[in-house]
């Protein structure tokens, strides 16, 4: 049993390298033939601060910027299971026979074909396509590894139903739970112009949610962020050190989905999707982006500092971002759609 998606040619681009889950999803839509595909992911910014008390925070992307465009969310069909490896595994394959391949979330510690194995804890996508001799056949076509072969079943039942116990990286810390989705055939139709003017309007949706339950989204978030870091003084400079890291790879996703975001503006613009008129927003998100990087380096580095100039430096750095977010926001609502 192998999908015949397993010997098509598939694409990659750098700019998916944070964004495994949406890099499957663009694949699978590419195999349906589905055109412009790649207008159907779902690029827009976010970040989501949720306030647990003084000490503690979660940071995400919010579910309406995630995956597929939210108009075409229904499509994909997600699950956590908690069900017998093998029952699982037998429900997937019975949609691979009927063509649909299947993305399967991971842990990279357990497959041999990915650096990290035995090394560390990451969670990673990749799409399922066949089983031969009580193996799975995937296709993980991302960079460095561009796989496709063969991966032990038991090897992928360990991926599937890791805890991915906390290491210190950036993806490690949420249990897998044997999350996989499959994608619909049909619907996928919309006009080019429609999609990218969904994207403009989510994005604008994350610069103007509300405040609700603790929870701050875009500015609001780096506010308090910034609140955040400044406290940071009350605390001995082992912790700090912690706290700090901690912040960083809390950082990472949201930071890098700004150039997932500038990847799909500049290249619906060179489509011809959107106007050109809106390089210049390009421009200063591409800026944007790399000092949003810089900000991140900066922060890794007082990760192994950790004294009070480390703290007045890091919220000196992130003032000035956030008043770069500002004229960003100003910029998106005068856009061209």
């Amino acid at each position: 049993m192998l999908s015949p998606m397993y010997n098509e040619e598939q694409r990659y681009y750098d700019e998916y390298e944070t964004f495994c889950y949406q890099n499957c999803l663009r694949q699978v839509l590419e195999y349906y033939k589905v055109k412009c595909a790649y207008l159907y992911i779902n690029a827009s910014l976010s970040i989501v601060y949720k306030e647990i008390d003084q000490d503690d925070f979660d940071i995400s992307i919010d579910e309406e910027a995630y995956g597929v465009l939210p108009s075409f969310g229904s499509k994909v069909i997600r699950k956590s299971d908690d069900r017998d490896n093998r029952v699982i595994w037998d429900e997937n394959t019975s949609y691979i026979e009927k063509d649909y391949p299947i993305i399967v979330t991971v842990d990279s510690y357990y497959l041999k074909h990915l650096p990290f194995y035995e090394k560390s804890h990451g969670r990673h996508c990749m799409v399922v396509v066949g089983e031969v001799e009580d193996n799975a056949i995937v296709v993980d076509w991302q960079a460095p590894w561009f796989y496709k072969g063969k991966v032990d079943l038991e090897e992928l039942f360990a991926a599937r139903n890791s805890q991915n116990e906390a290491d210190g990286g950036v993806f490690s810390g949420n249990a897998i739970k044997n999350n996989w989705a499959y994608i619909e055939k049909e619907g996928w139709e919309a006009e080019p112009s429609q999609l990218v003017k969904e994207i403009i309007e989510v994005t604008k949706h994350q610069y103007t949610k509300f405040i609700e339950n603790d929870t701050f989204y875009c500015i609001d978030a780096y506010k308090k962020i910034k609140e955040y870091f400044g406290r940071l003084i009350e605390y001995d400079v082992t912790e700090r050190k912690k706290r700090i890291k901690n912040m960083y790879n809390a950082l990472y996703w949201p930071v890098r989905k700004r150039n997932f975001f500038n990847f799909y503006i500049k290249r619906a613009i060179d489509d011809k999707v959107l106007s050109s008129d809106n390089i210049g927003v390009y421009d200063y998100s591409v800026q944007l982006f790399d000092d949003w990087t810089l900000f991140l380096n900066f922060v890794l580095k007082h990760s192994f500092i950790g004294k009070d100039s480390s703290i007045e430096k890091i919220v000196a750095e992130l003032d000035k971002l956030i008043d770069k977010e500002e004229t960003f926001k100003m910029m998106l609502f005068q856009m061209s759609i």
